[in-house]
């Protein structure tokens, strides 16, 4: 590596690590100020307050907008060095712009290496106790409990439906399973009451009857008083709704999630798909957007630094918005996960080849 790749690898990490800890530092006080008086009813320890929602919220919201932080710090120090004509004169001893870019290249691979590692395993696990610190204490709607009503496959070929569920001891009462086959009911158990024995999926029915179907012919067998130890594919967490649970997943559990949501026989498991393309996809934005930052800031123009903020700032609200709608649109299965969540990065992908080629002249 030589002098002139160190040095600017050295401004474009320090500058992009400046922007992320003053945007962080902003994005804190921000948020203490708007749920300062709903931390203060918790009445928590601050310790507690740091560790289980504030170092998860900065994980959170520095990932959120890590594109964003990579295309204005590289923009800044980009136009000040296109400024100073430092650009200029590199290229004037015979270095190519393509051969210029290895140090920025090095960078985004680093800082996207970083996002691309957080996406998928560090930020999930803050996201744990986050959201649940949330449902507990800081949201209004606090945890959404099925208690009443309840239908849910656990098989394809097995269903479940509870009258009521109790979450302080995890019991279920009025009870009825029926398994399937062929699009036939071939044996119906009910129970008065049905509770936890060993989590997962150990359970015990109390006061059970088994109803068997067998051509026209059917047999029943009734236990008063009796239990009946089984397992079922259904656990206390599946009563708990909570907003965005697919971030507290580590990818390899969230396809482990997909993958039993399946097996219940649920088909739309379009948000786990579009949260593990988007771990994915969002490392690669920051890479795209590292080089059309150096492409849009390389040359020395009438207006500099704020003219090259200008237009990044409006690159970044176009990306925002076009990745929303995208993602809206993926959701709404108009189209596949994987092409709502990678559409912004093919269409910024191939803004940042014209931009690159055309610096390159």
């Amino acid at each position: 590596m030589k002098i002139i790749d160190r040095y600017i690898l050295g401004k474009f990490l320090k500058t992009f690590f400046f922007t992320v800890l003053l945007s962080t530092a902003v994005s804190v006080v921000f948020d203490f100020s708007e749920k300062v008086q709903k931390l203060a009813d918790t009445q928590l320890p601050a310790s507690t307050i740091i560790k289980e929602y504030f170092i998860p919220f900065i994980l959170f919201i520095d990932s959120t907008i890590w594109p964003i932080f990579i295309l204005i710090s590289v923009i800044f120090f980009t136009s000040r060095l296109a400024k100073n004509s430092e650009i200029l004169s590199v290229l004037n001893a015979g270095v190519s712009f393509r051969r210029f870019l290895y140090p920025y290249i090095l960078g985004g691979i680093i800082v996207s290496g970083i996002h691309l590692f957080a996406n998928h395993f560090l930020i999930p696990y803050g996201e744990k106790s986050r959201i649940v610190f949330i449902a507990n204490h800081l949201s209004d709607n606090k945890k959404k409990i099925r208690e009443s009503n309840i239908q849910q496959m656990l098989t394809p070929e097995s269903m479940i439906y509870i009258r009521t569920y109790r979450p302080s001891d995890t019991s279920a009462y009025d009870i009825q399973l029926e398994k399937i086959q062929n699009d036939r009911i071939v044996e119906i158990i009910k129970a008065n009451k049905m509770e936890i024995v060993e989590a997962p999926f150990q359970w015990k029915l109390y006061d059970y009857s088994i109803r068997t179907f067998e051509g026209d012919r059917q047999h029943l067998e009734v236990h008063k008083n009796k239990y009946l130890d089984t397992t079922l594919y259904i656990k206390p967490g599946d009563f708990i709704q909570i907003d965005e649970f697919e971030r507290t997943f580590t990818t390899f559990e969230l396809y482990d999630q997909v993958q039993e949501q399946k097996l219940k026989g649920f088909s739309n498991v379009t948000s786990s798909w579009i949260e593990i393309h988007r771990r994915t996809a969002d490392a690669v934005t920051s890479f795209i957007l590292t080089i059309l930052a150096v492409s849009i800031s390389s040359r020395k123009v009438r207006g500099g630094l704020g003219l090259h903020l200008a237009a990044g700032l409006l690159i970044g609200a176009l990306f925002i918005l076009f990745s929303k709608f995208s993602i809206t649109f993926a959701n709404s299965a108009v189209v596949p996960p994987a092409l709502g969540v990678w559409l912004p990065n093919i269409v910024f992908g191939f803004l940042t080849f014209i931009m690159f080629k055309m610096t390159q002249r």
